[in-house]
């Protein structure tokens, strides 16, 4: 085994859990909102709910805003500031802008750790005005329940490094609105998930089941030894966690396959040796954000063993 160690009254419509606004609304929906900048550098004040089952006693969360001009709107809609419930300023991360002379939404990301009515104020870029539609989403809740748990993380394998219009892409699931699941649609569900544990120094085990690892003497070489091509590869490591794995060609991409863990933090790996030495390589992020990369080689005795035909 191994170890390391974000004056105008809005028309809100909110979403029950597991119950999308419509059929082309993602299920993480909070609510839409639907407004007007009537002139040129106005900012208008528009409020979607956020519900302490939403929060789920994380110290924060964040909160994702589309904003997409109306159609026969000239708007180019941007996010200026947001304040929680009792009016104090929220952060807000501003990800993919509409861009100049396209009619394409805006989004951003709010901070919040309270319940209640979150207002944000929307303004047109360049002096420019029209109607507009907001939709509030709970990033990482791919299953729509209005909470971020394990169950959305095995929701999110499922549908990983999948492109929009695949058959297995989730809306819910692209979080940063790029049109393909990938890490950093992962790291938004993490930063949203409930820790199951406290924050400590994030580090990773791992070892060969007890079926693959070679019995009696073997040569003294880290990682695993093993007789066998196919093996299992065990780990533990925080709750809650991400693993990502390699492509197989040893880029420490991380392209391959993506891991979760159960509730006391244990995985599992299925990889095919195919020469002597093969190196398995694995990145773990946690829910506090912490990561760390590990490198796990597997020496398949069999194939390294002088004459062999494996060869």
């Amino acid at each position: 085994m191994s170890s390391t160690k974000a004056q105008f009254r809005p028309l809100v419509e909110t979403c029950e859990p597991r119950v999308a606004l419509s059929a082309d609304v993602p299920s993480n929906t909070l609510a839409v909102v639907q407004g007007e900048v009537q002139t040129p550098h106005e900012t208008t004040k528009v409020s979607v709910p956020v519900s302490a089952r939403n929060i789920n006693r994380r110290h924060s969360i964040l909160i994702g805003e589309s904003v997409r001009p109306e159609d026969g709107s000239s708007l180019i809609p941007a996010v200026r500031h947001a304040h929680g419930p009792g009016g104090e300023p929220l952060v807000v991360h501003q990800g993919i802008q509409a861009g100049l002379g396209r009619h394409t939404p805006t989004h951003a990301y709010i901070r919040t750790g309270q319940a209640g009515t979150l207002s944000s104020g929307v303004t047109g870029r360049a002096g420019t005005t029209g109607g507009f539609q907001l939709s509030a989403t709970l990033p990482g809740d791919v299953n729509g329940d209005g909470q971020v748990t394990l169950a959305d993380q095995k929701a999110f394998k499922s549908t990983y490094l999948s492109k929009f219009r695949n058959a297995n892409y989730l809306a819910s699931a692209d979080a940063n609105h790029n049109g393909q699941i990938g890490q950093g649609d992962a790291k938004f569900l993490l930063r949203n998930l409930k820790p199951l544990t406290p924050k400590v120094p994030l580090s990773v085990f791992l070892t060969l089941a007890p079926e693959d690892a070679a019995k009696g003497p073997t040569p003294k070489t880290s990682g695993g030894k093993t007789h066998h091509q196919d093996v299992t590869i065990l780990g533990r490591t925080t709750p809650g966690s991400f693993i990502f794995t390699d492509s197989g060609v040893g880029d420490f991409s991380f392209r391959g396959d993506i891991l979760t863990t159960d509730a006391q933090g244990n995985f599992a790996l299925k990889v095919h040796n195919k020469e002597g030495l093969t190196n398995h390589n694995f990145l773990v992020i946690d829910p506090y954000g912490q990561q760390v990369t590990r490198v796990y080689p597997i020496y398949w005795l069999d194939f390294a063993a002088p004459g062999s035909r494996l060869k």
